[in-house]
């Protein structure tokens, strides 16, 4: 952006006929100060030209030099057919162009035959008549749109998952089907700004001791529930990232397993954290990512280490955010609380456990005026802010 009166940018893209540009034609306008352009619609393994010019009021600037680029080899948005595969076989769709909704069948030979549908006009998934009892498989789903993915499948097995939508703050989504699965370990990835929502159920098969990973930055949504299938699950929520559990994480066989929440990410939500230990050196907080729900309960059905890291509540006029551990509660001496809202109740009921060890750090935790810290609140495993009366100190001579 050379430019200073510009009220914006046109952005013109042409084919490419034997190396110059063909046809020119606006595909977007821009605002001022701009410097960066998603093209979409775009044909795989195939060159583009582009160029670009300012204007305002007066009229368009002259054109910027042309540039090209060339797209990556995938799969174009007229469907595509598995075909060829050997039973077994993983398909990589890193490269595949979601430009639509696209149909995606592998018709037999050891697989269901269902129908895979990406992305954002989906209807449903059709069920061919099959007699297989196989799943299908891919290697990686990496989403570079808003688009949704509905299974349509028995089962998708599958190596990952991210999310990275370049330019926007956008949300790609998963569901229908009988539900995900993954032989080995896992990483659910959203960048910064973008959500990935999980609607459908997830199941572990394969090795029993093995590691699922939310990273990214962004805000990783749990709405289908995460089995353990009996195994021993560890799980970790990295790189700022949010993990947003409206249901569960870790359900079948019992209380196993941990989960870590670092510094700097966010298990947030209002469903249960079925692990034996969760352990906090980040941040908790049910209401966090919650637009539908707002006051939640977050549930850790073992126990809950807060050790450096802070319980991110809010408050209403009427209710709370609650922690709810049905094992011990840890409180490190670094460990905060900080409250927010415009709090009036007598009694706000922040946390429940079976047993509580530590205090919070007050030196930096934060709470509403004129209200106190009870950690045995009647007698009982209940932690609650209590409002203390304040007066006028009237000295008489």
């Amino acid at each position: 952006d050379n430019s200073s009166d510009e009220t914006g940018f046109k952005i013109e893209r042409a084919p490419d006929v034997v190396g110059n540009p063909g046809t020119w034609a606006q595909v977007a306008t821009v605002g001022a100060g701009v410097t960066s352009f998603l093209s979409t619609g775009l044909s795989p393994s195939t060159k583009y030209h582009f160029r670009v010019r300012a204007y305002n009021g007066s009229g368009n600037s002259s054109y910027s030099a042309a540039a090209n680029a060339t797209t990556p080899t995938g799969t174009a948005n007229n469907g595509f057919t598995w075909t060829g595969m050997a039973d077994g076989s993983w398909v990589n769709v890193n490269n595949w162009l979601l430009n639509g909704a696209i149909p995606v069948r592998y018709p037999g030979n050891g697989y269901d035959g269902d129908v895979v549908y990406f992305g954002g006009k989906n209807v449903g998934a059709s069920n061919p008549a099959s007699n297989q009892s196989r799943d299908d498989r891919v290697s990686s789903l990496n989403f570079q749109n808003a688009w949704e993915l509905n299974l349509g499948v028995r089962w998708l097995r599958m190596d990952g998952v991210s999310v990275d939508i370049p330019g926007v703050n956008g949300t790609a989504r998963i569901y229908g089907g009988s539900g995900l699965q993954s032989y080995n370990s896992l990483t659910f990835s959203a960048a910064a700004g973008d959500t990935l929502v999980l609607d459908s159920y997830f199941k572990p098969t394969g090795s029993n001791n093995r590691t699922e990973n939310f990273s990214g930055g962004g805000t990783i949504a749990v709405n289908g529930g995460f089995d353990n299938d009996n195994k021993t699950i560890t799980y970790n929520v990295q790189g700022n990232t949010t993990l947003l559990n409206n249901t569960y994480v870790n359900s079948t066989g019992g209380n196993t397993g941990s989960i870590t929440v670092d510094a700097g990410s966010t298990a947030a939500g209002s469903g249960n954290y079925q692990v034996l230990i969760s352990t906090v050196n980040g941040t908790v907080s049910p209401s966090t990512g919650n637009a539908n729900t707002g006051i939640s309960t977050l549930t850790f059905s073992g126990a809950l280490n807060i050790n450096s890291g802070t319980y991110a509540a809010d408050v209403t006029a009427a209710s709370c955010d609650k922690v709810a551990v049905t094992g011990a509660l840890t409180l490190g001496a670094n460990s905060q609380l900080v409250v927010s809202g415009t709090a009036s109740a007598k009694v706000y009921e922040i946390a429940t456990y079976t047993s509580l060890s530590g205090t919070f750090n007050m030196s930096t935790s934060v709470l509403p005026p004129h209200y106190k810290l009870d950690y045995a609140y009647n007698g009982e495993n209940k932690i609650a802010l209590v409002k203390q009366p304040y007066g006028t100190i009237m000295t008489f001579y």
